[in-house]
């Protein structure tokens, strides 16, 4: 998305920006429990102020990096699960490689619930999470059999990255020894080189000294909430809304329902939203500062808690989703994409212009 205000507005507008708490690790890579209500503030605890370099040495070391690094650990040890898989005499040795897949896939959403910095400028969406796979380009990458980096970067995208592996491990299966498991394998290395890619980037942001690039950080900050409101449309609507509506009375085809992890990843998904939306803040230097949190540093405490309620009743809609298989009724998933786009309309039309944030475009946005 692209973003415009005023340097001195900007400035002050990225003072307090949100960053999450860190990801957990691969070893915990389900969703953990959505955080209690955030408590009243009190009169008398001031709330800390933060400069645009403070903001995104935040973002990128204490939201992106931690999440990074589990996306890459879980890449790495899905690559070795289908390397045993495919050598193990009879198919019950590719079950590690899905657990694999499930963590891998977990760690993927928490990572991308907000495409900001190298996952756009990679354009890792498209690389890691093209939707839906195309079976025919699958058969055809199979006979083709690629090896190595050079080989898989000449498979187009819809026949790789996350959604293919699903098809591999669950629709089609493959078996152990044949073509099909060792393009898996080819997948999963391939999948594993660009999540280290990703976390060596991350990596190089959170070391950046940012107090030499204030105005970077205060346009990066512009960018940052329009991404953060595009991915909570992402979820809204490519993910929740649109195949309902896209069904027309046929069987709706919910993303990751071939492994039965729909609900999982909306829940991984939100969860990284959620983080960077609502929360208390704390002293600078010891933690994540959600949105939330900054509006009250700018002494906007009724649009902070309306923030926070609109945050609390999306997060209630999405948990009554599960964290299991796709919803068998629609009216759950519906009734979450309007709360959803209820927060979305607050961002748009009281939390960016209290910023002095521009909102632009992008393929998060519905049609």
């Amino acid at each position: 998305m692209r973003t415009s205000a005023r340097p001195a507005a900007r400035w002050l507008a990225a003072c307090t920006l949100a960053v999450a708490a860190a990801a957990p690790g691969p070893a915990a890579a389900q969703p953990a429990a959505a955080p209690a209500a955030t408590p009243a503030p009190r009169a008398d605890v001031a709330v800390p102020f933060y400069t645009p370099v403070h903001a995104l040495q935040a973002l990128y070391s204490l939201h992106y990096l931690p999440r990074a690094r589990a996306f890459a650990d879980t890449s790495a040890a899905l690559a070795t699960a289908l390397a045993a898989g495919c050598d193990a005499p009879a198919p019950r040795g590719l079950d590690t490689a899905r657990a694999g897949w499930r963590n891998t896939m977990v760690a993927w959403e928490s990572l991308s619930a907000v495409q900001f910095g190298p996952l756009v400028e990679r354009r890792s969406s498209r690389r890691i999470d093209f939707q839906p796979p195309r079976p025919e380009l699958i058969a055809r990458a199979i006979q083709a059999a690629p090896a190595g980096e050079a080989g898989m970067a000449r498979v187009g995208a819809p026949a790789k990255g996350l959604p293919a592996l699903e098809w591999l491990l669950w629709t089609r299966p493959v078996a152990p020894r044949t073509a099909e498991c060792r393009f898996a394998l080819a997948v999963a290395r391939d999948l594993q080189r660009e999540a280290a890619l990703l976390a060596q980037d991350f990596q190089a942001l959170a070391e950046r000294d940012w107090g030499e690039e204030a105005e970077a950080a205060s346009t990066a900050f512009g960018e940052f909430i329009n991404q953060w409101l595009g991915g909570i449309e992402r979820l809204r609507w490519a993910d929740i809304e649109k195949p309902v509506r896209s069904a027309e009375g046929r069987p709706v085809a919910w993303p990751r329902h071939a492994s039965g992890h729909t609900a999982l990843a909306w829940q991984a998904r939100w969860q990284a939203l959620q983080a960077l939306s609502a929360g208390p803040a704390l002293p600078i230097g010891e933690g994540g500062v959600p949105i939330e949190a900054y509006l009250r540093g700018r002494g906007l405490n009724p649009l902070a808690d309306a923030l926070g309620t609109q945050v609390a009743a999306s997060g209630k809609a999405v948990a009554s989703l599960g964290d299991g298989a796709a919803p068998q009724a629609t009216a759950a998933p519906l009734a979450a994409a309007r709360e959803l786009g209820a927060l979305k309309s607050l961002i748009e039309k009281r939390v960016a212009p209290a910023l002095e944030v521009a909102i632009g475009f992008s393929d998060a946005d519905g049609d």
